[in-house]
C-alpha cells in the first residue's frame, strides 16, 4: 500500500482538531476518535512537534524541508522574510526577503516550495509572481522572478516543480454573487503559465457575513491537497476518501484509509467555535 504524504496526514489531524469534537465514548480521556483512527491506520508514522524555532522572525507560519532533510526553510508572515536553518532549527544560516516590490521582496508569502531541482520557489499572490532562489553552501541566493499572467479567471494558490514538469493549483470563482469557488490542477509551462487542465476539485464552503462579504465557513466543507513523488493527492474534509492523480501517467485512483467515527461537540468546544466566529464577524 502506498502511504500518502505525511504533510497531508498532518493537515487532516489539524482539520479534525478544528472542525470536530470528541466522541461520547472517549470524552473522559478527551481523545478525538478521528485522530485516533488516523494513528491506528498509520502506525508507521511518528509525528513530533516543536513550538519554537531558534532565531525565528516575528511570526513564522510556513515551514518546508529540503529533500535530503539537511535544511529547514521558514517563511515569516509579519516580516516577509525567508530564513534558512539547519535541520534541527537551532541555527539560522541565511536570510532573504523583506516587505517591498523589488527583487526578492514580498507583499505576502503564499507558499514556499522546494522543487525537484532543490531550488526554492516563493509564491506571492498579491504581487502575482514567483521568486526563485538557490540553496547553495548554506545560503539562499536570488535567481529570478516569474511574473504571473491573469488567465481564465484563475488565481494561482500552489505551485509544484517536478521532474515531470511544472504544475499549479488554481482557485476559480464560479459565482461572484455567492462566492462559490472551485480548485483546478493545471500543467504549467516553463514560465508558470497555465498550459493544460488536468482535474477539478471542490471549493471551500463559504459563510456570508454581510453584503458581498464571504469567508470560509469554519465547519464547512474544505479541500486539501499535497504532492508526493509523481502522485498528487487531494481530499475533501467531509469524507475520508483520498483521491490521487499521477502527474506522469494521468492515472487516477482513490483509497479509503480510515472511517469517520461519530463525533459530537462538547460544550467547551462549542464555546471555542462561537468565540472564533464572533471575532471573525466583528472584523467585518
Amino acid at each position: 500500500m502506498r502511504v500518502p504524504t505525511l504533510k497531508l496526514i498532518v493537515l487532516l489531524i489539524l482539520l479534525s482538531q478544528i472542525q470536530s469534537c470528541e466522541n461520547k465514548k472517549t470524552s473522559k480521556t478527551n481523545e478525538d476518535p478521528f485522530v485516533e483512527g488516523i494513528k491506528d491506520s498509520f502506525p508507521e508514522l511518528t509525528i513530533e512537534s516543536r513550538d519554537y524555532i531558534e532565531s525565528s522572525e516575528k511570526e513564522p507560519f510556513k515551514v518546508t524541508v529540503t529533500s535530503d532533510s539537511t535544511h529547514l526553510v521558514v517563511a515569516d508572515r509579519a516580516s516577509y522574510v525567508i530564513q534558512l536553518f539547519n535541520q534541527t532549527g537551532t541555527e539560522e544560516l541565511s536570510k532573504v526577503g523583506g516587505e517591498g516590490r523589488g527583487p526578492a521582496e514580498f507583499n505576502t508569502i503564499s507558499q514556499i516550495h522546494i522543487g525537484h531541482n532543490e531550488a526554492l520557489y516563493v509564491l506571492d499572490i498579491l504581487l502575482k509572481r514567483i521568486t526563485k532562489f538557490h540553496i547553495k553552501n548554506n545560503e539562499l541566493r536570488y535567481v529570478t522572478t516569474f511574473n504571473l499572467e491573469s488567465a481564465q479567471n484563475l488565481s494561482l494558490r500552489n505551485v509544484f516543480v517536478t521532474k515531470h514538469g511544472n504544475f499549479g493549483v488554481y482557485l476559480r470563482i464560479d459565482n461572484y454573487e455567492n462566492r462559490k469557488e472551485s480548485f483546478h490542477l493545471y500543467k504549467l509551462d516553463t514560465e508558470f503559465r497555465p498550459d493544460r487542465h488536468l482535474l477539478e476539485m471542490s471549493g471551500n464552503e463559504k459563510l456570508k457575513l454581510g453584503k458581498a462579504i464571504y469567508v470560509n465557513k469554519l465547519l464547512g466543507q474544505k479541500t486539501f491537497w499535497d504532492l508526493q513523488g509523481s502522485w498528487f493527492y487531494y481530499v475533501n474534509s467531509y469524507t475520508p476518501l483520498i483521491k490521487k492523480y499521477n502527474l506522469s501517467t494521468a492515472e487516477r485512483g482513490e483509497k479509503k484509509y480510515f472511517s469517520l467515527a461519530d463525533r459530537t461537540n462538547s460544550e467547551q468546544r462549542k464555546k471555542v467555535l462561537k468565540d472564533r466566529m464572533s471575532a471573525a464577524i466583528k472584523r467585518y
